[in-house]
């Protein structure tokens, strides 16, 4: 990283782990560094969420939730960063596309602008299955893996509070599997669906009971950021 940040050549690290907020203090200031958080990936490509606002890239987890706490009790207008999902060739990086992030004109096809994604998407099949929240809304969505396009999306349930007023659920990430034609995944909000890939229906849904972690309560089951 410092030999990145003094040639001034581009640099994306992607992954998190112990040593995530060490390595962002190291490379703050750096413009050309960037830290893609999770991925997950097929054959012959990377898909990875970030935020779209690079000065948010280079805060640590406990600064972001301090931010965070900061706006939900509006001690602050600075709103909530865009998210946005990439598809990216393994063997050389290049982006082949985007979803999420700013809204657009409709005839882009961005259905997925200024949807806060819950983590990396779950792939399987040449397709991916993506948790995310949207006009305070949780749904789950199938892109085809070759383009990102948005090929169905099924509503899964409304949270208590919208994620933009909820610091704890902005540190979860959704997970899943999918098994013999059902897509199994969480959803950050304590509950678990499984979705029928055929009819894009829900098949059943399970609360998860809840653990306490430090000061706060987190349902078993769900990821940290």
């Amino acid at each position: 990283i410092r030999a990145f940040k003094k040639s001034g050549k581009k640099l994306k690290i992607a992954g998190d782990g112990p040593d995530l907020a060490r390595l962002q203090r190291i490379a703050a200031g750096a413009s050309n560094i960037e830290f893609l958080g999770r991925v997950t990936s097929d054959r012959d490509r990377l898909y990875v969420v970030y935020g779209v606002n690079d000065a948010a890239s280079l805060r640590s987890a406990e600064e972001s939730l301090q931010l965070r706490m900061l706006m939900n009790r509006g001690n602050t207008t600075s709103s909530t960063e865009l998210w946005e999902l990439i598809g990216a060739e393994k063997s050389t990086g290049r982006r082949l596309w985007t979803a999420g992030g700013e809204r657009v004109e409709d005839r882009f096809r961005n259905e997925l602008s200024q949807a806060w994604f819950f983590g990396p998407p779950i792939v399987a099949e040449g397709r991916l299955y993506q948790v995310f929240e949207r006009d305070g809304l949780i749904s789950v969505g199938c892109l085809e893996a070759s383009s990102g396009q948005l090929l169905w999306s099924t509503p899964l349930l409304t949270p208590e509070f919208s994620i933009q007023q909820d610091a704890r659920r902005q540190l979860l990430s959704a997970r899943g599997l999918v098994h013999k034609g059902v897509l199994i995944a969480s959803t950050t909000a304590g509950w678990v669906f499984a979705i029928d890939l055929l009819t894009h229906s829900i098949l059943w849904a399970q609360q998860l009971p809840v653990v306490q972690e430090g000061q706060m309560r987190i349902p078993r089951g769900m990821g940290r950021g």
